[in-house]
């Protein structure tokens, strides 16, 4: 259930899009270059590889947040680009989390974050991306789900974006991977 209250640009099925050129490469868990790898594997092993695969950069667009259900990405810190549904002012960004309580590796939760949006300098081809907001995700707080709020300075600027950057700068130890789970986008 979705307790912001908040339209979500950025939902996949609401018409947001990941940037692949943009975008980290999503984490390989198991490396398939035998025919006979996934045969030779213990069954909890092939289980966690079967549970993961086939979740790139589009799963961090989508409502689901069951343990696994999250997008890896290699390494402490990584980026997406997003497509927005619309052209909006961005007023607050979402990013959801397992709880820690049932969460099986919370060490790979983003920590340190930075958005960026992409302006189009004068309808021509130059652009630059410009911060939008930056914050940490909390492990620690009471909520899993958690919005923050453009500086009203920023917000006073009156831009609108059709596109975004998020970039995950530190996660919470993990140096394998970073998970993901949703991030949201509110104009």
């Amino acid at each position: 259930q979705d307790f912001t209250g908040l339209r979500d640009y950025a939902l996949l099925k609401g018409g947001g899009l990941y940037i692949s050129e943009w975008t980290s490469p999503t984490h390989t868990f198991l490396d398939p270059s035998s025919s006979t790898w996934l045969h030779r594997l213990p069954r909890s092993v092939t289980y966690r590889w079967i549970q993961h695969a086939g979740h790139g950069p589009e799963e961090a667009l989508s409502s689901s947040l069951e343990p696994g259900s999250c997008w890896p990405m290699s390494g402490s810190t990584g980026h997406i680009g997003i497509m927005l549904a619309d052209r909006i002012e961005i007023q607050n960004i979402t990013v959801d989390h397992l709880p820690r309580t049932i969460a099986p590796h919370i060490s790979q939760a983003p920590r340190a974050i930075s958005v960026w949006g992409y302006v189009h300098e004068n309808h021509s081809t130059l652009a630059s991306l410009r911060t939008r907001v930056e914050f940490e995700y909390d492990i620690h707080a009471s909520v899993h789900i958690q919005t923050f709020s453009v500086d009203s300075m920023v917000r006073s600027l009156g831009i609108a974006y059709d596109v975004i950057v998020l970039e995950i700068k530190t996660n919470w130890g993990s140096a394998d991977q970073t998970c993901l789970y949703r991030v949201r986008v509110h104009g």
